[in-house]
């Protein structure tokens, strides 16, 4: 950005990319709904003389001639980043805001700067020429209907997700009471992923990172346990979602209680109606 102290040759050098490579770049337009300088000075400049096919060489007079009306304040252009418009700066500049001893650090209009769409129209009618940028605004109302479309459907997806995940919440089956549950030792996430091999490891490291959000961490332990949870909770989630088949889960509980419950596997599989089965 040129400043005041630096002089009118880096304004020239900042203005340059703005009628070149840069003067194609529609950006502004589709943000902010603003020229830079640059294009609506050239815009002004291809419908002054329509009969001339080359106006490679009036550009320049063109954009100076709108920096001329930006210093007269006949043209507002709004700075590129802060959006404010050039007469603010120059009131904090008149108010000595930016230092009196110092050089002044307050930005010069380059080609880079912005105008409005109103603001353009209006000065080309103060030019003589009605240029009708309404089609340009038609296309740019389309451009914000398919953004706001899309931002909706993506907002509508996430809803979705967290739904999903809420009602997984919802999934506990307590098919185990706390009776139940206490035959069992707490047991690591490593531990959990050995116990239920019917779930591949790539899914339980899934399962574990959403555990507050899929509702698994209701089968820790203890509620501050973030690593230590009850077997028995595991296999009541994992059933309520669909992830193992209950007589399944059950089965294997039983084949793996503690040895200081291992005296209760045939209440344990009869309760459920298992133990002949077994």
């Amino acid at each position: 950005m040129a400043y005041l102290h630096e002089g009118i040759e880096k304004v020239v050098d900042e203005s340059m990319p703005f009628l070149y490579e840069k003067l194609g770049d529609l950006s502004p337009l589709k943000k902010h709904r603003c020229f830079t300088l640059a294009q609506c000075a050239i815009l002004l400049c291809m419908h002054n003389n329509v009969e001339k096919p080359d106006r490679t060489e009036d550009a320049t007079t063109f954009v100076m001639l709108a920096l001329k009306d930006v210093a007269h304040g006949k043209l507002q252009v709004l700075h590129p980043e802060t959006l404010l418009p050039w007469s603010e700066y120059l009131e904090m500049i008149k108010a000595g805001m930016y230092g009196k001893d110092n050089p002044l650090y307050a930005p010069v209009v380059t080609a880079g700067w912005l105008v409005h769409i109103d603001e353009a129209e209006k000065w080309y009618r103060s030019k003589g020429l009605a240029i009708n940028l309404s089609e340009v605004r038609s296309d740019l109302d389309k451009l914000d209907e398919n953004n706001t479309s899309q931002n909706q459907t993506a907002e509508e997806t996430k809803n979705d997700s967290l739904n999903h995940e809420s009602s997984n919440q919802e999934n506990w089956c307590n098919l185990f009471d706390e009776d139940q549950c206490s035959l069992f030792d707490p047991l690591t996430k490593k531990q959990i992923k050995v116990l239920f091999t019917s779930i591949s490891k790539e899914d339980w490291a899934d399962y574990f990172e959403r555990a507050k959000r899929n509702g698994l961490f209701h089968a820790r332990q203890t509620p501050d346990g973030v690593n230590q949870y009850n077997p028995a909770r595991v296999a009541d989630w994992l059933i309520g979602n669909g992830h193992c088949r209950r007589d399944h889960a059950i089965r294997l509980l039983a084949k793996n209680l503690p040895p200081r419950s291992i005296q209760n596997r045939e209440y344990f599989l009869d309760s459920w109606g298992l133990l002949d089965e077994n």
